[in-house]
C-alpha cells in the first residue's frame, strides 16, 4: 500500500520541482515522445537585458560537457532538426525538434549566453525519452544516422575569454 502512495507521488513532486529563485538549479522537466513526432519546448529568461544574448539549445553528453545543438544572436535560427525562436517581447523563446530518434534521448539544457562574462546560464533543463513508435516500425536511427555536433561546451574550468566557459543559475 505504501508502495502504491510513493509511485502516484513521484508526479506530483516533478510539478512541485519549480525554480523559485535565480539561483537555484532549473526544475528538471520529463518529456516522453515517439519517433517521428516533434517537440516545442518554451525557456524563459530574466529580462530585457538578456533578450540580446544568444540564446542556446544543448544535449548533456557527459556530466561534464554538453553538444551544441543550436544558438540564435538573433530572433530566428535553424541548424539541422533543431530551431530557436526567442519571442523578446515576452522574455522567453521556444526550442523545436523535429523528426524524434531514439538516439535523442537523454538530458538537454536551453540558456542564454552572456559573452562578457564568457557565461552560459542554464534557464530550464529537460529529460527526454524517445520510444520506437507505430510511426517507424523499423529502426529510424538506420535511415538517417546520427552527425556530431560541431561544438561541445565543457564547463570543469577556467577557458578562454571567446568561448562560453560555464554553465550555471543566474545569480
Amino acid at each position: 500500500m505504501a508502495w502504491e502512495a510513493m509511485y502516484l507521488l513521484a508526479p506530483v513532486l516533478l510539478v512541485l520541482l519549480v525554480s523559485g529563485s535565480r539561483e537555484q538549479e532549473p526544475a528538471l522537466v520529463l518529456l516522453q515522445k515517439l519517433e517521428g513526432e516533434n517537440i516545442s519546448l518554451t525557456c524563459p529568461y530574466w529580462g530585457r537585458k538578456d533578450s540580446y544574448m544568444v540564446k542556446i539549445w544543448c544535449k548533456k553528453t557527459s556530466e561534464n560537457s554538453r553538444n551544441l545543438l543550436v544558438t540564435s544572436p538573433r530572433s530566428w535560427a535553424k541548424k539541422s532538426r533543431y530551431s530557436i525562436q526567442d519571442e523578446r517581447r515576452f522574455s522567453y523563446f521556444n526550442i523545436t525538434m523535429t523528426g524524434l530518434r531514439t538516439a535523442d534521448s537523454g538530458f538537454y539544457d536551453c540558456g542564454i549566453y552572456d559573452s562578457s562574462q564568457s557565461v552560459v546560464y542554464i534557464c530550464r533543463s529537460f529529460r527526454l525519452i524517445v520510444s520506437p513508435g507505430e510511426f517507424f516500425p523499423f529502426s529510424y536511427n538506420s535511415l538517417y544516422p546520427s552527425v556530431e555536433s560541431e561544438a561541445t561546451l565543457t564547463y570543469s574550468g577556467i577557458y578562454d575569454a571567446g568561448n562560453p566557459t560555464q554553465l550555471r543559475t543566474r545569480p
